[in-house]
């Protein structure tokens, strides 16, 4: 599926990452970036999708291959943090390894390095040992949000984590005479420093899976970018995603253009049980924003729908166009099928979206102190997801929706790429 914002499919290594991974049907090298799900070998042309890694590992390669290493957890955590303050919302970008470990004579976090190195797929070495992660990926991002809300000077009434990405990266460092930095082969702990006695995870360690790009419902090839987490099938217009070992259907319908060039942005539509606040259908969220406009008069009011994008911008581009989108309750009726033209990639599952509710009913309750007193007993849940392109006309810099007034500068889309 080619990009609308370069006209050209995106590159695998255009991300910050690049993860080395054996072709598993020629044993080509391909090198991936740290967002892709599509693995494309340039060798033996086999389409791909990755699936299993919930938590992807990767390796941190050391400079001697020709020894033992120990294999040190850290955890990468890198998403979108709302603060829910008095009067606002506030936000942040999170990007932050943590140690896993309690073994304070190693560093905190691994700086750039990442950046820096071609990381390597986490599987069993001879001879080498991995431990085991002492601090749950909850706790990390507890200790993330911590921090954020450290940033504040107002007090935090919640906190909400958009699309985190968990990744554990495991660094080697090498016993002997001391403790040595495996990547630079420098001492960071003397002689007569010890490790502490933890768990090894050699069991923990998996094989990533491989599902071949193919549509289960009419066998035909399966259109995606390769960070796209959604795959559509142009043939008999399916939308599907990886779930455990399989293709899973995703619900889809496409809002017909009234422009033939038009692009198509993908974005969620979900229906929610929403208890502790009065927002069920249209009029309750006049009232709720406070909107300088009256609601339709129906027998039935329709069910309120809550729209977000899915796919990652920064913070606040997020919080605008899904204020939008719910505010305007798009009336057009898609067409259950996939955009034929086209179209930018799902980049954000329907949980992760769901993850920023709450900072979302922040930004539209108006007046805001009413809200912030009945805040904390608040509770959503999502009862259903479906995924909606809408159709976008362009020009150089901007991207116009054909019924709502919204735009989207195309400068937002490349950067939300890399988030």
């Amino acid at each position: 599926m080619p990009s609308i914002a370069t006209g050209a499919a995106k590159s695998s290594t255009d991300t910050t990452w690049r993860i080395e991974q054996a072709c598993p049907q020629c044993g080509g090298a391909v090198v991936l970036g740290e967002t892709d799900r599509l693995l494309c070998c340039p060798f033996c042309r086999v389409r791909l999708v990755l699936a299993g890694e919930a938590e992807p590992r990767y390796i941190l390669p050391p400079r001697r291959e020709d020894c033992p290493h120990v294999f040190v957890p850290y955890w990468r955590l890198k998403g979108l943090c709302f603060n829910v303050v008095p009067g606002e919302v506030a936000h942040a970008v999170v990007d932050r390894t943590l140690r896993a470990v309690p073994l304070p004579m190693l560093p905190a976090t691994l700086g750039v390095r990442p950046q820096a190195m071609k990381l390597r797929r986490a599987r069993p070495v001879a001879g080498s040992r991995f431990l085991r992660p002492q601090t749950a990926v909850e706790q990390a991002i507890a200790e993330c949000g911590a921090d954020c809300r450290k940033l504040e000077e107002k007090p935090v009434l919640d906190q909400c984590f958009l699309g985190t990405r968990r990744t554990l990266i495991y660094f080697p460092v090498r016993i002997e005479d001391g403790i040595w930095d495996g990547v630079n082969e420098q001492r960071i702990a003397p002689p007569g420093a010890a490790m502490a006695d933890l768990p090894g995870d050699d069991g923990g360690l998996h094989e990533i899976r491989f599902l071949p790009a193919l549509c289960p419902n009419c066998a035909g090839d399966l259109d995606a970018e390769p960070d796209g987490l959604v795959y559509l099938c142009g043939a008999c217009s399916t939308a599907w995603a990886p779930s455990g070992n399989a293709l899973v259907a995703i619900p889809c319908s496409t809002v017909s253009p009234r422009d033939a060039a038009a692009v198509h942005l993908p974005f969620w539509r979900l229906r929610l049980s929403i208890e502790g606040c009065a927002l069920s259908n249209l009029a309750e969220l006049v009232r709720f924003a406070n909107l300088p406009r009256l609601p339709r008069s129906e027998a039935a009011p329709a069910p309120l729908a809550f729209w977000l994008p899915a796919f990652k911008l920064q913070p606040e581009h997020f919080l605008r166009l899904a204020r939008t989108l719910t505010v305007a309750q798009p009336e057009e009726a898609g067409e259950a099928a996939t955009p034929g033209g086209l179209a930018y990639p799902v980049t954000l599952a329907a949980d992760q979206a769901a993850a920023a509710l709450k900072a979302m009913l922040a930004d539209l309750a108006r007046p805001r102190p009413p809200y912030d007193a009945v805040a904390a007993g608040i509770r959503m849940a999502v009862e259903a997801a479906e995924l909606v392109f809408l159709p976008f006309s362009e020009d150089v810099r901007e991207l116009h929706h054909q019924g709502v007034q919204m735009t989207v500068a195309r400068g937002l889309l490349e950067f939300g790429r890399g988030l």
